[in-house]
């Protein structure tokens, strides 16, 4: 879009499905910087981002982000890449799978696997929700990291805010624990301090998802449809033919 209106731009996309914030940071350090970008956008998705952070991949110790070299970190990882290679193609894991619960319920309860509620709900039930509120810090101090190598790279940075589905239509989404179990509205005040505060650029897609009639979503799924696609994609273009 950017290019059919005479604007010279290259578009990389560099998302990763299951990615939180925290592998995103390294992706940025490892991979991003190597194309000398103008311009990164972050997708942030409060609902999934938070609780993906919960892995342990990178702690905060006195406030600063450090990469877990903690023994028992590596054996739960191996553990859990094990049970994803054996997933599909192995009689234990099919037996494993069927009397000691599933390859996520496991892998949340080793801590190497985020807790996201209302993921096939039924599951979590009875599972206290351990969830947001204790990644909230360790996503601000990952957040100021990403901006603070932008700066550092003179790269401009564009927070990409991505509404809930669950403030959309959580009535036609039984996939999902019923919204009363996320207070949306309190974590969207708390980022949008978090962000005008540090100076942050963002690009709100709530408002104009919220006030659309037509459906933006996939059935029974928190990703965009066709729709949807094309409203976030026309609101970044006109943003970014701002900003250029």
């Amino acid at each position: 879009m950017l290019n059919e209106n005479k604007l010279d731009y290259e578009v990389i996309n560099l998302g990763v499905s299951g990615y939180g914030t925290d592998q995103e940071l390294i992706l940025l350090q490892k991979e991003g910087l190597k194309y000398n970008p103008d311009v990164v956008i972050l997708g942030f998705y409060l609902e999934n981002d938070i609780p993906d952070n919960s892995k342990e991949l990178l702690i905060v110790e006195n406030g600063e982000l450090i990469k877990n070299e903690k023994g028992l970190f590596k054996i739960k990882k191996y553990l859990y890449k094990s049970l994803l290679i054996m997933k599909g193609n192995s009689l234990i894991f099919s037996k494993f799978n069927r009397f000691g619960g599933s390859i996520v319920h496991t892998a949340i309860s080793t801590g190497i696997y985020p807790h996201i509620p209302y993921y096939g709900g039924k599951i979590f039930e009875k599972e206290p929700l351990k969830y947001l509120d204790d990644n909230l810090e360790k996503t601000e101090i990952i957040l100021k990291e990403i901006k603070k190598i932008c700066d550092k790279n003179n790269i401009s940075l564009i927070i990409l805010m991505i509404p809930s589905v669950l403030e959309k239509n959580s009535e036609g989404n039984t996939y999902f624990l019923k919204s009363e179990y996320i207070n949306s509205e309190r974590l969207k005040n708390n980022f949008n301090n978090f962000f005008n505060k540090n100076n942050f650029t963002l690009i709100d897609l709530y408002t104009p998802f919220i006030n659309k009639e037509e459906n933006l979503y996939l059935k029974n799924n928190i990703h965009w449809n066709k729709e949807g696609q094309l409203l976030a994609a026309n609101i970044t273009y006109n943003f970014l033919k701002e900003l250029i």
